[in-house]
C-alpha cells in the first residue's frame, strides 16, 4: 500500500493540530489541565504515573482507585460535558479523526494489529495477569503494569513495525 499508515499519521496530526488551535479548543485545554492539577494526576510524577509504577499492580485498578479518589470523573465530565466550548471542539475531533481514515488504512492497521495479537497481551497487562504475558513473550514475569507494557512492545517488536508503518520513507 502506498502511504498507507504514514499518510494517515499526517493527516491526523493537522487535522487534530488545527482542531486543538482554534478558540475554543484553548480554552477547554485550559479547563482540562485545571482539573488534571487539581486532581494530582497531571505530569509525569502524578498519580496515574506513580500507580503504574507500583510492583504488581494492576494498571486499570490503579487508575479507577486513583480517578475515584481523586473526583476526576466529575472534574473531566464538567469540562467535556458542560463546557460550552466541548461540543464544537468534539465536533472537530471526531470530523479530523474520521477524514484522516480511509477504508484501506483501517484494513492495514487492523491486518498488522491482528499480527502482533497486541489487544489480548495489552488486555494481559491492564488485569495485571503478568505471568501470562510473559509465557507468551518469553522470559520472567513483568512486576509492574509499565514494564508489562514495555515487554509486551518489545517482545513483539511493536515499536519497530509501528515505526515503519508510520515514519515517513
Amino acid at each position: 500500500m502506498a502511504g498507507g499508515l504514514k499518510d494517515v499519521k499526517r493527516r491526523l496530526e493537522a487535522k487534530m493540530k488545527e482542531a486543538w488551535t482554534t478558540d475554543e479548543a484553548s480554552r477547554l485545554k485550559g479547563v482540562l489541565s485545571r482539573a488534571a492539577e487539581e486532581a494530582g494526576i497531571a505530569g509525569k510524577e502524578g498519580r496515574y504515573a506513580a500507580a503504574i509504577r507500583k510492583p504488581g499492580a494492576v494498571p486499570a485498578e490503579e487508575y479507577k482507585k486513583e480517578a475515584e479518589a481523586t473526583g476526576l470523573g466529575g472534574k473531566y465530565h464538567h469540562a467535556w460535558g458542560v463546557s460550552e466550548d466541548a461540543p464544537y471542539v468534539k465536533a472537530s475531533l471526531r470530523s479530523g479523526a474520521l477524514e484522516s481514515w480511509y477504508p484501506s488504512d483501517r484494513e492495514e492497521l487492523e491486518a498488522l494489529i491482528k499480527r502482533l495479537d497486541i489487544p489480548r497481551l495489552y488486555k494481559l497487562c491492564m488485569q495485571g495477569k503478568f505471568d501470562e504475558v510473559a509465557a507468551a513473550v518469553g522470559g520472567p514475569a513483568p512486576r509492574t503494569g509499565q514494564e508489562c507494557f514495555a515487554r509486551v512492545a518489545e517482545a513483539k517488536k511493536l515499536s519497530e513495525e509501528l515505526k515503519a508503518a508510520w515514519e515517513a520513507e
